[in-house]
């Protein structure tokens, strides 16, 4: 009897090894993240803000996988850096450690003008935000009007205005740079990518429901954060983390707002599209 049940415990051990083997997952070392993107330093220096996700989505996210992991990327200050990783301050006054690849460094400084796309957080709410300067506020502390919350929220925060602090915003210009939105060429079209960092060929960003990729640079279309388009025109936007194309039906400057309609279901929609977010010509 006790050795048949020595055989059965061998045999289950060895129909458990392929499963150990095929769950487990590589011990990271300082700096790395589950993704083919390399390890780099950091510009933030001590007191400086920054823009990072919370230190347990990137738990989540080596424990489950990036493909089950949205990542919610929040403000903090620049605690000690260090050349792989660095230890962050969060604005609740936690101490966390993260990989200078999921730090977003914002300069000092900065200063913007009406009709400026800056990219900083929500100040009234969380999570990274590109957003365009309107009336009302200072250059140090500029009021906007944030692009990545939906227009059309049924709370209503896409329609309403906020005020950036200093010190906490920069300003965005065109260009394959954190902060803007490429297009990424993939099978039968494009897939967005909010780009949260750049090393030598290799794009990270930011793609559908949250969850974090790497893209090949040659793949990488950057969109202008300001287009030149008008009513009639003929654009691609996104939608579920793809492009489709639309017609422009109007433009707002003023909320950095191309207003496009496009075919869902066989009915026609308009939909109120960010700056930043419309391609016209893709390769």
């Amino acid at each position: 009897m006790m050795k048949k049940v020595a055989i059965l415990a061998v045999l289950l051990a060895v129909l458990a090894a392929p499963l150990v083997a095929q769950n487990a997952r590589p011990a990271l070392k300082p700096g790395e993240i589950p993704l083919p993107y390399p390890v780099v330093k950091t510009t933030a220096q001590p007191g400086d803000f920054v823009i990072a996700p919370a230190r347990e989505f990137f738990d989540r996210a080596v424990a489950e996988g990036l493909d089950k992991t949205g990542m919610i990327y929040y403000g903090a200050y620049m605690e000690k850096p260090g050349p792989a990783e660095s230890q962050l301050k969060t604005l609740t006054g936690r101490i966390v450690t993260l990989p200078n690849a999921l730090i977003i460094p914002i300069r000092r400084g900065e200063q913007a003008a009406v009709g400026d796309i800056v990219l900083g957080t929500w100040q009234s709410g969380s999570g990274l935000q590109r957003a365009i300067v309107i009336a009302g506020g200072t250059p140090a502390a500029p009021k906007v009007r944030y692009l990545d919350l939906d227009y059309d929220n049924p709370a209503g925060v896409g329609k309403k205005d906020d005020t950036l602090k200093a010190d906490c915003f920069h300003k965005q210009r065109d260009g394959l740079i954190v902060g803007n939105v490429v297009a990424v060429k993939a099978a039968g079209g494009y897939k967005r990518l909010l780009v949260t960092g750049v090393s030598g060929e290799k794009v990270l960003g930011i793609g559908f429901a949250g969850r974090l990729a790497v893209a090949a640079r040659a793949d990488c279309t950057p969109l202008p954060i300001k287009p030149v388009v008008k009513a009639g025109d003929k654009v691609m936007i996104p939608s579920m983390g793809s492009f489709r194309p639309a017609v422009v039906a109007r433009v707002d400057a003023a909320i950095g707002r191309v207003f496009a309609t496009y075919d869902f279901g066989g009915k026609p929609k308009t939909e109120a599209v960010a700056f930043g977010d419309v391609a016209v010509g893709l390769p």
